[in-house]
Order: C-alpha cells, then sequence, then structure tokens
C-alpha cells in the first residue's frame, strides 16, 4: 500500500492509472479534494458568523484557551447527539460549529497561540478497561 499522503492505489489492470501524467508529482501534494464541499461550506458560513461576532480572523491573532474550544465542541456534539440538529442561536448546523471549533483549536496550536489548559488526567489509553472488541472479536 502507498504511504504517501493523498495517494490512490489503483487496481491491477486499472486503466486509469496510466492516464495522468502529472500523477506522480500530484499525488505527493495535500488532497484537498477528498474534503466534502458541502462540510466546507457549512464550517464557512460558521467561520463567518464567528467573524461577526468577535472579528475576523481574531482565533489567529490572539491566544486562545483550548478549553474555551474544547466545551464549545463538547456542547454542540452532544446537542446533535440528542437530535438536535441545528443550532438554536445561529440556525447553523451543530456538526459546522464543530468543525469550526476543530480547526480554530488545529491553528491555534500549529501556530503555537494555543493556551493548552487541558486537565491532565490520565489518557484513556492507560484506563485499565478491557479493550472494545469489533464485531467479530478483534481488539
Amino acid at each position: 500500500m502507498d504511504k504517501r499522503l493523498g495517494a490512490i492505489n489503483f487496481e491491477p489492470g486499472d486503466q486509469r492509472a496510466n492516464v495522468d501524467p502529472k500523477k506522480a508529482a500530484g499525488i505527493s501534494k495535500v488532497p484537498f479534494s477528498m474534503i466534502s464541499p458541502a462540510a466546507q461550506e457549512a464550517e464557512a458560513r460558521v467561520m463567518a458568523l464567528g467573524a461577526e461576532k468577535y472579528g475576523a480572523y481574531n482565533f489567529v491573532d490572539n491566544q486562545m484557551l483550548a478549553s474555551t474550544y474544547a466545551n464549545a465542541m463538547l456542547r454542540h456534539l452532544l446537542q446533535w447527539w440528542a437530535g438536535e440538529t441545528s443550532d438554536p442561536e445561529s440556525g447553523q448546523p451543530h456538526l459546522a460549529h464543530l468543525r469550526a471549533c476543530t480547526a480554530i483549536l488545529i491553528e491555534q496550536e500549529v501556530s503555537g497561540m494555543l493556551i493548552d489548559d487541558r486537565p491532565k488526567w490520565a489518557g484513556l489509553s492507560s484506563l485499565s478497561l478491557e479493550k472494545e472488541k469489533d464485531v467479530d472479536g478483534n481488539t
């Protein structure tokens, strides 16, 4: 299996494997086309609401607490999980809010601006619970 980011592996004999002369160069680049346009649009709508409320790109210029966005993500996830599709305040999907919060955390972390105030609890991997098994009994 090809481990390069975005590599598309064709079955032996598939004619598409020999069609694109730029495939070798393109295969090593980030495959932005793998992200759903609907998801991108939903996230962009929520980011635009955030720009109206807090200022465009405020998360680039200011340090943010990880807990602020983690709590917002958990609220939106739990509201979605409870059956509420859209946020009553914004009218936008909870899952789009979740994506926007995730994007902000990624940007903050990559830029070194994130204030990491996560609790210092033991990680899930350190719990002495039996590992979950899939339907075939594999862990």
